[in-house]
């Protein structure tokens, strides 16, 4: 997707920051279709003999160190969704713009300025305010 559409498509839904979470998030993504095929080599060669075990345990150390960047930008992407919406974000879905819609309708989540339901646009919080007695 390329930068104008993507900032279109994600901008309005997810706001600046989380976009550019999202876009960091899918680079990593992109490295780690890699990912198998280090941990196949490192499956072959841990064990066969001195050098293949030194290569072997490198490319264990790609795969832990590709899925240790993912968790972090999938935390990462939650956090800046969490700032957006005001609520805790824990688990995401699959990013691509009509899961994720349907995700957001589901969890009843309307980003700042997007008009509800009730004809008023959305705050940072969907509960009304307690009253004193």
């Amino acid at each position: 997707m390329a930068k104008p559409d993507f900032e279109a498509t994600w901008c309005p839904r997810i706001g600046k920051n989380a976009a550019e979470e999202l876009r960091r998030g899918r680079k990593i993504v992109t490295f780690g279709i890699a990912s198998p095929v280090f941990a196949i080599a490192a499956g072959l060669l841990i064990g066969t003999g001195t050098l293949d075990d030194v290569i072997g345990a490198a490319s264990a150390a790609v795969v832990i160190v590709y899925i240790a960047l993912f968790i972090r930008a999938q935390v990462r992407i939650a956090a800046a969704l969490s700032e957006w919406y005001g609520v805790k974000i824990r688990g995401l879905p699959k990013m691509n713009p009509k899961r994720f819609d349907s995700w957001c309708e589901a969890r009843g989540l309307h980003h700042p300025g997007e008009p509800v339901a009730s004809g008023q646009a959305a705050g940072s919080s969907n509960v009304a305010p307690r009253q004193s007695q």
